[in-house]
């Protein structure tokens, strides 16, 4: 059997002679041919595709499912095996594997960890900042895309800045704890090792700590010498930094002085005899310079209130024109026996007292009859209720007893 172009070499009879076989007629022969055109150029349209995949010619990759179609397609219409094809099927394999570490590295059910040298090892530790970036490098290399590959590109952006707003917060001198803490709370949701956690926990410690010391520090009537020790304790634990040692040396500084001004002025106010008062104001007037809630001194700014307000009642009653009256002497006179200061008045007004004490006594003596039930004065003025006479003659002779009273020695 032979075409009709070369049925010669078959037979070298006169075509007339010849009997023509044909299998197809045109009608059906039109039909194949146009389905084996369209096969022709269905696989010129594969081949394009996949060389473009493998060589990568696009400008826009194709998505790991086109890829996985191209593979079925050459399956189901028996393309001719070609390298093209095993190539195909390797990036095919490749891109799965990178996609389900992908997914892994997302749902943070990661058992392994990608190494740039290649290969895995078995490994808990979370994947580090430069693996990260290594491994979305290797996904813009790969030929196709894969859907995980903008979630870990923004995760690697936010590391990025994570790493970014650390560097700024840990160069800051006193950096705010509040600002500490968010940042912090930016790092639950990084599923990466990252190397500035364990610094960014520190300088949280010393912010709180720094803070803490400067709200005691701004109250300084509740600044006492235990939250002092306890700051002071707090602080030790710390991790050196240039500004907690300078505000522990500045909080160290107080507590020691504040301790030697509180033994001090206890000292003052247990001492026998009693100090002066102005040995007492000169030392709560160096006092107030302090700021710290300090005990001794509040009860010594008190004492030195008491013993002037005493010094000014015992002028006022010694001042020319007035009597004093014994009941206000004697209750002037006990007031000072709470008051731990060196009162000069004191002692005139004790001794005037005495003197007073005495001269009722030795008048009662002579002057009372005994289980009488008048009192001395009315003895000694018989007639003070009778008349305005006999009432200035009572203020004369009560003004000659006061008289008297005052020449005392």
């Amino acid at each position: 059997m032979a075409c009709l172009y070369h049925a010669q070499h078959l037979c070298s009879c006169p075509y007339r002679n010849l009997t023509l076989h044909f299998k197809f007629t045109l009608d059906e022969l039109y039909p194949l041919m146009e389905s084996v055109k369209l096969r022709s150029e269905s696989y010129k349209e594969w081949l394009s595709a996949v060389e473009d995949i493998v060589e990568n010619k696009g400008a826009k990759k194709k998505g790991l499912e086109e890829l996985h179609s191209l593979v079925e397609q050459a399956e189901t219409k028996a393309f001719p095996k070609l390298s093209l094809l095993d190539q195909l099927r390797t990036v095919t394999s490749e891109a799965d594997k990178v996609a389900v570490m992908a997914q892994q590295l997302l749902n943070g059910k990661r058992q392994t960890r990608y190494r740039s040298g290649g290969g895995k090892s078995q490994n808990q530790n979370e994947l580090t900042v430069e693996e990260l970036r290594s491994f979305v490098q290797q996904l813009d290399n790969l030929p196709c895309n894969i859907r995980q590959a903008p979630l870990l590109k923004d995760l690697l952006t936010r590391v990025d800045d994570f790493q970014q707003r650390s560097n700024r917060l840990l160069s800051d001198e006193a950096p705010s704890p509040q600002e500490l803490q968010e940042l912090l709370d930016v790092s639950l949701g990084l599923d990466v090792e990252l190397p500035q956690l364990p610094l960014l926990r520190e300088r949280l410690e010393q912010a709180r700590w720094l803070e803490a010391v400067q709200q005691a520090s701004s109250r300084p009537d509740s600044l006492c010498l235990d939250t002092m020790r306890r700051l002071i304790d707090q602080g030790v634990g710390l991790a050196p930094h240039s500004s907690v040692e300078r505000a522990m040396a500045r909080l160290q500084e107080l507590l020691t002085v504040s301790e030697q001004w509180e033994e001090r002025v206890l000292g003052l106010m247990d001492a026998r005899p009693y100090p002066s008062i102005e040995t007492l104001d000169a030392a709560l007037q160096e006092v107030e310079n302090i700021p710290a809630y300090l005990p001794n001194c509040l009860q010594l700014k008190d004492v030195v209130t008491k013993a002037k307000k005493w010094l000014n009642e015992a002028e006022m009653l010694q001042m020319g024109g007035r009597i004093p009256v014994l009941d206000s002497l004697s209750e002037l006179v006990l007031r000072a026996d709470s008051i731990p200061v060196r009162l000069d008045l004191l002692g005139r007004l004790e001794a005037l007292i005495s003197d007073v004490q005495s001269w009722k006594e030795s008048a009662a003596k002579t002057f009372l009859l005994k289980n009488s039930p008048l009192s001395l004065l009315e003895v000694l003025c018989p007639r003070c209720d009778v008349g305005s006479g006999h009432q200035k003659c009572r203020s004369k002779k009560v003004k000659k007893l006061c008289s008297s009273i005052k020449k005392l020695p």
